[in-house]
């Protein structure tokens, strides 16, 4: 106790939750999380919330020749360990469409993107604003829930259903 305040040790708090503990590779990152992890096999495929296959037509979808929902997200995990994302708003004055790509792996329930690429088209029509600029961070994805009977996921608080 100091200053009113209960520190518990970290370990005691892992210990207790049955979790795992690992540290990035640059030792920068500690990561804590569920011993079981999400089955990789089951990520595999193309997920998407609006049931749009947001990665047929890429050059329809940049030209503004593609109908597209006001917004959408789509993953696209492969077995290799690398990912795509695609995200798209329209509809207001900031039209965006966001694709990244780069590898992913599982602890626990946690997607983790690393070695990510982004490319962002602005405006209406879409233009250009930076292609595969390199992200200085990870990005962490949690999986809520999985529905294996209606193949639906839900990463990031979005309800993904499998395309493919």
């Amino acid at each position: 106790r100091e200053d009113g305040k209960m520190y518990i040790p970290i370990n005691l708090f892992i210990s207790a939750m049955d979790m795992d503990v690992e540290t990035s590779s640059n030792e920068d990152t500690l990561y804590i999380q569920y011993k079981n992890t999400f089955p990789k096999d089951t990520l595999v495929g193309t997920w998407s919330d609006t049931n749009k296959d947001l990665f047929a037509g890429i050059n329809d979808i940049t030209a503004g020749a593609a109908s597209l929902p006001s917004y959408a997200t789509a993953y696209r995990f492969n077995s290799d360990g690398t990912y795509d994302l695609r995200m798209v708003s329209i509809g207001g004055n900031n039209d965006t469409f966001l694709m990244r790509k780069g590898r992913y792996k599982i602890k626990g329930n946690t997607v983790i993107c690393y070695d990510i690429v982004e490319t962002v088209y602005k405006g209406t029509p879409f233009s250009l604003k930076h292609k595969d600029k390199p992200l200085d961070s990870p990005a962490y994805e949690f999986i809520y829930n999985y529905d294996s009977k209606k193949e639906r996921i839900e990463i990031g608080g979005f309800w993904l259903n499998k395309v493919k």
